[in-house]
């Protein structure tokens, strides 16, 4: 998530949220408005904002614990031991070193 000052507005009509997703999380942790709210009253209250953004920081660090950039590197490097316990014990497995070799060069 951008670390920026959020405020959701409460749509008439939602779909139903899983209660053990990431969004219910989220949506139980910013500042939510409904329709005829006064937004001034909000976007003046900086104390506010700052109290939300330590919740949504918090929420951030428990959800996202690996933000190291490399995300990819293990998702190929899990694919490749899926790939390997699945081929033959005694056979050269022709399908994944096309893989491999198209992929990630090796």
């Amino acid at each position: 998530m951008a670390k920026k000052n959020i405020l959701l507005l409460n749509p008439e009509r939602s779909f139903p949220i899983n209660d053990n997703s990431g969004e219910k999380l989220i949506r139980d942790n910013i500042i939510k408005l409904s329709k005829g709210s006064d937004i001034r009253n909000y976007l003046n209250n900086i104390e506010l904002f700052n109290k939300q953004n330590e919740r949504v920081e918090n929420i951030i660090n428990k959800v996202y614990q690996l933000t190291d950039g490399f995300s990819g590197t293990r998702a190929a490097i899990e694919i490749l031991k899926l790939m390997d316990e699945e081929a033959p014990q005694n056979q050269e497995n022709y399908l994944l070193r096309s893989i491999r070799q198209q992929v990630f060069g090796i």
